[in-house]
C-alpha cells in the first residue's frame, strides 16, 4: 500500500494502523508476507500443506498479539521469530508423535524426517494378502463416506 507521499508504507506503520483498528492494514501485511511465511516454514517442515497451515497460524498469532507489538521495533524480525518458534514446535511435536499410516507402502521414503519402518511381518500368505486387501478397501470406503470436514 502506498502512503500519501507515494512511497510504499512500512510494516511498522501498517502495524500502528492495525493497532488503531484499521483492518485493511492487516490485509496489506497478510498479502505482503503470506507467501514468504509459507516458503520459510517449508524449509523446516518440508510439507506444502503443513507450511500453509503454519503460515496461517503465524498470521493468526500476529492478529491476536497486535497489542503486544512495539511499533518502535522492526516488524519483520518479530514476525519471523514467531514463525521460527512455531516451526520448531511443530518439528518437536512431530518427533514426539510420529505419524504412521495404516496403509503401509512397499517403499518407505528414507529421506523423510517422519519415515517409520513398518513393523516386521511374517511372509504374506495368499489368504493374508486377500484379507489385508479387503480390510484396506473397507477402511478406504468408510473414509470416503466421511464428510470433508472430518
Amino acid at each position: 500500500m502506498k502512503s500519501l507521499t507515494g512511497q510504499e508504507e512500512t510494516d511498522e506503520s501498517l502495524m500502528r494502523r492495525f493497532q488503531a483498528g484499521d483492518g485493511e492494514a492487516f490485509d496489506v501485511l497478510f498479502d505482503r508476507y503470506s507467501a514468504r511465511l509459507i516458503n520459510f516454514a517449508h524449509r523446516f517442515l518440508r510439507s506444502k500443506e503443513e507450511s500453509e497451515d503454519a503460515a496461517q497460524e503465524v498470521l493468526l498469532r500476529v492478529h491476536g498479539a497486535k497489542d503486544r507489538y512495539d511499533p518502535s521495533r522492526p516488524f519483520r524480525p518479530w514476525l519471523f521469530s514467531i514463525a521460527a518458534r512455531l516451526a520448531s514446535n511443530r518439528l518437536r511435536h512431530r518427533k514426539r508423535h510420529p505419524f504412521l499410516s495404516i496403509f503401509f507402502r512397499d517403499e518407505v521414503d528414507v529421506d523423510s524426517p517422519l519415515s517409520v519402518d513398518p513393523p516386521d511381518r511374517p511372509l504374506d500368505r495368499p489368504e493374508q494378502t486377500a484379507e489385508t486387501t479387503r480390510l484396506a478397501e473397507a477402511v478406504r470406503s468408510s473414509l470416503d463416506k466421511l464428510p470433508e470436514s472430518q
